[in-house]
C-alpha cells in the first residue's frame, strides 16, 4: 500500500514539473501540493522536503508567494540537513539563491550560488554542478556582471560536456548568443 502511495506521489510530482516546465505555475502547484499530501500521509521526509523544494521552487518562478517559498525552503533544508543528504542540500542552496535573486538581494543571492558549489563539488555531482552554474549565469546576468555570467555559462557547458549531454550545451550556447555574449 505505501509503495502505490509512493508511485502514485511520483507521478503526481511528475506532472508538476511537466506543468513547470510549460509554465502552468497553477497546475504544477496542485500536483505538487498533491504529492506533499501523500508524501506527509506516508512518512516520508525526503519526499516531503523534496516537494517542499519544488513548491518553493515554482513560487519563486512565478513571482508570487515568496514568504511561504522561503518558508517551505526552510523546512526543506532541515529535513535534507537531518538526512545528511548533501545533494539536496546543495540544490535547495541553488533555490534559496534564486529566491534572493527574486528578491534584489543581489549579496546573499551570489552566496547562495556558493555555497550550492562547494557542497556539490565535495560530494562531485557534477549534473547540479551544472545546472547550479547555469541558473548562476542567468543571475548574474540579470544584475548586468556579463563577462562573470559569461564565466558561469562556460563552466555549465564545461560540466555538460564531461556528462556526454550535448543538447543542455547547445541550449546554453544558443541562449549566450541571443544574449550576446558568446
Amino acid at each position: 500500500m505505501v509503495g502505490d502511495k509512493n508511485e502514485l506521489a511520483r507521478a503526481y510530482y511528475n506532472l508538476g514539473v511537466l506543468y513547470t516546465k510549460t509554465g502552468n505555475f497553477d497546475a504544477s502547484e496542485e500536483y505538487r501540493r498533491k504529492a506533499l499530501e501523500i508524501a506527509e500521509k506516508i512518512g516520508s521526509l525526503l519526499s516531503m522536503a523534496y516537494q517542499l523544494n519544488g513548491l518553493a521552487y515554482i513560487y519563486i518562478l512565478a513571482g508570487r508567494n515568496l514568504r511561504m517559498a522561503e518558508e517551505y525552503l526552510n523546512r526543506a533544508m532541515n529535513i535534507f540537513e537531518r538526512l545528511n543528504i548533501k545533494r539536496y542540500v546543495g540544490g535547495c542552496m541553488d533555490t534559496y539563491a534564486l529566491l534572493f535573486h527574486r528578491r534584489g538581494e543581489w549579496d546573499k543571492c551570489v552566496e547562495y550560488f556558493e555555497k550550492s558549489v562547494k557542497i556539490l563539488k565535495e560530494i562531485n555531482d557534477l549534473d547540479s554542478i551544472a545546472d547550479t552554474y547555469y541558473d548562476y549565469g542567468r543571475c548574474l546576468l540579470d544584475m548586468g556582471k556579463r563577462k562573470k555570467a559569461r564565466e558561469k555559462f562556460m563552466e555549465a557547458i564545461e560540466c555538460y560536456r564531461k556528462l556526454g549531454n550535448e543538447r543542455k550545451v547547445r541550449e546554453i550556447k544558443e541562449f549566450m548568443e541571443r544574449m550576446g555574449i558568446s
